[in-house]
């Protein structure tokens, strides 16, 4: 039963993936909690969307950080907008020649969500020295969620 069940899961993932659109007018943000970091004090930085009314039903995208400066400790989906992770947020790629590390993220929400600063996942960093400490969204996708 929970490989029949898996199955299916996988093949409406990919089915809902072909027949969405992709939205334009969505906004993905960085809001930390405080703008002074310390070195050695862990800090957290929520990571949200903003539909602008639209409602969509999945999200994809990679954060870029400086690997040299902040040491990824934790990502927290807890209340997220996002029913479903495909993949576990994970820091999936790091770039010693760039000094960057990734954080992919994969997720769908099935009947949709509409809403402003609606709250992705949370990272928590610990920042291990001192410079420009900032994040880069690369290669989002949001899909509209398109109800038959």
């Amino acid at each position: 039963m929970k490989i029949l069940f898996k199955k299916t899961f996988i093949l409406t993932t990919a089915l809902f993936f072909f027949t969405s659109n992709m939205v334009f007018a969505v906004e993905i943000s960085f809001e930390a909690e405080s703008s002074n970091m310390v070195i050695g004090q862990e800090f957290k930085v929520n990571v949200l969307l903003n539909t602008n009314k639209e409602k969509i039903n999945a999200v994809e995208g990679v954060v870029l950080f400086p690997d040299g400066l902040l040491e990824l400790k934790e990502v927290k989906v807890a209340n997220s907008v996002i029913n479903f992770w495909i993949d576990p947020i994970r820091n999936c790629v790091s770039n010693r020649i760039k000094k960057l590390d990734e954080i992919c993220f994969a997720g769908i929400t099935p009947g949709g969500y509409v809403g402003g600063n609606g709250l992705l996942f949370s990272l928590i960093f610990l920042p291990k020295q001192t410079g420009d400490n900032v994040l880069k969204l690369m290669k989002a996708t949001v899909l509209l969620n398109n109800e038959l």
